[in-house]
């Protein structure tokens, strides 16, 4: 199999699969079956073939007029050097009926299956747009939104297809069509796999000792001929991702061969683009080795491309989160306060409650929740690659030590030295300084974090934290 998948420009509207495989473990080349003559303006059933869209190693593709309902529709034809081959033919069907099983907004529906003149041939819904392989082509990479959303609508695909039994097992640009308005559908269903056999009509009994996909983006367990399921998917799908933020796949090689030993033990290189950071740690979930280290549903995968999407992780500025602080500052006085009264109604001792408050406080609610109340109420929170919620004790640990630590540590050596050296000015002076170098150190910081990618304070960046916008404010900007 080339390394590109075959005439990448000519897969329109049908995803034509580029697959080989050989019971000898080994990816073979696939030869581009003798075109069908005299196709233009035939009729097959009731529909009319027009022009042809493209062609591939398992069918021609051409737009047709469904002259029932008068709408056009893609027309998959299976040649017929290619339906003398049982397995060719079988899989032909297979991929007719998979896809017709499923109906959902992302999947390109299939309207009709038939043969015609020893000729295999499906009607399916006609995409008015390009595939992502042709986009790539164009325009070299994509934006890191476009990205995640072209994703996050093939794994809402993918997902329905999992529901039906069925792991597609060669995800990759040429199978995911984007039309006019942006909707992503995904095709190629050929090589398909179900859960229950007979539903497909093609018994697969020793399929999986058969190597099947594209090297570019093949999961390392497919390549190895293991048992797959959805989680192929998953990692094909976040090969896919990469792409299309870095502009190339994450490996390359002269040989099917090479690209298949990359994918089995080679790590994944890093995105170059800064703004991309967010999503390496997604990627690299998705392109675990080990199919059991990457997301264990798709509803888990969702929810994380919608969390590291550049529109639910925009940076908090530093007056949302100044005043996050002085609100926090707030309330953290008043339960001072609060305890004080109490501790003094019942007789004891004076304690400077306001430093203990604080400290539990600022760890606490972070590493369970992700957020202090002040950063609830300017909807602001904490984020951990993209994973909202709590950021747990040794993060939240971290950052609070880091931010806050030189006012406890100025503070307390004031209080220190008070011990020896009498109140008066002195002491007042040590005090003032204290107060300013306590609130000063996480101000300038602050304030030098607005130049930083994403506006990340040391701390930030100490315990692998980020300050983002939440609810509403992120849902609907």
């Amino acid at each position: 199999m080339p390394e590109r998948d075959i005439d990448a420009h000519a897969e329109t509207l049908a995803g034509i699969t580029e697959d080989a495989g050989t019971a000898a473990h080994t990816l073979a080349e696939v030869r581009r079956p003798q075109a069908t003559k005299g196709v233009v303006g035939k009729h097959f059933a009731h529909f009319r073939v027009e022009r042809e869209l493209g062609r591939g190693g398992m069918g021609e593709v051409y737009l047709a007029t469904d002259l029932a309902l008068d709408r056009p529709v893609a027309l998959k034809l299976l040649p017929h050097d290619v339906a003398k081959d049982a397995q060719s033919r079988a899989r032909f069907i297979r991929e007719a009926r998979a896809q017709a099983k499923i109906s959902h907004p992302h999947i390109c529906h299939i309207y009709f299956i038939g043969e015609q003149d020893e000729q295999l041939f499906f009607a399916m819904e006609y995409v008015d747009g390009e595939n992502l392989q042709q986009r790539l082509d164009r325009d070299g990479k994509l934006g890191v939104a476009e990205a995640i959303e072209i994703c996050r609508e093939a794994a809402e695909g993918l997902r329905e297809a999992h529901r039906h039994g069925f792991t597609h097992r060669d995800i990759k640009p040429s199978n995911l069509l984007v039309d006019r308005n942006g909707v992503v559908k995904l095709v190629d269903f050929g090589l398909v796999k179900s859960a229950a056999v007979h539903d497909v009509g093609e018994t697969e009994r020793g399929a999986e000792s058969i190597i099947v996909g594209t090297p570019l983006y093949i999961a390392p367990e497919q390549a190895r001929g293991d048992p797959v399921d959805f989680r192929a998917d998953i990692y094909a799908l976040g090969v896919t991702l990469h792409h299309l933020v870095a502009g190339k796949p994450p490996f390359t090689g002269d040989s099917a061969l090479a690209l298949v030993s990359k994918h089995l033990s080679d790590p994944r290189p890093a995105l170059a683009n800064r703004k991309s950071s967010l999503l390496d740690g997604l990627v690299d979930r998705m392109m675990a080795k080990r199919p059991d280290d990457r997301f264990a549903t798709y509803d888990k995968l969702l929810d994380v491309l919608a969390e590291v999407a550049p529109d639910r992780t925009r940076p908090a500025g530093f007056i949302t989160r100044g005043l996050a602080v002085v609100f926090d500052a707030i309330i953290v006085g008043l339960a001072a306060a609060l305890v004080a009264v109490g501790l003094q109604a019942v007789n004891v001792p004076h304690i400077d409650t306001f430093p203990l408050l604080a400290l539990l406080y600022g760890i606490f609610l972070p590493a369970r929740i992700g957020a202090t109340f002040g950063k609830r109420l300017l909807e602001i929170e904490l984020a951990v690659e993209g994973r909202r919620g709590g950021i747990g004790i040794e993060r939240a640990a971290k950052r609070f030590a880091v931010e806050w630590g030189p006012a406890y540590l100025f503070g307390y050596t004031v209080k220190l030295l008070g011990m020896w050296v009498p109140h008066g000015t002195v002491t007042e002076v040590l005090e003032a300084c204290a107060l300013v170098l306590g609130i000063g150190f996480p101000v300038v910081l602050g304030l030098l974090s607005l130049r930083s990618e994403g506006k990340r304070t040391l701390w930030d960046r100490l315990s692998g934290t980020r300050v983002v916008y939440e609810g509403p404010k992120a849902r609907n900007r």
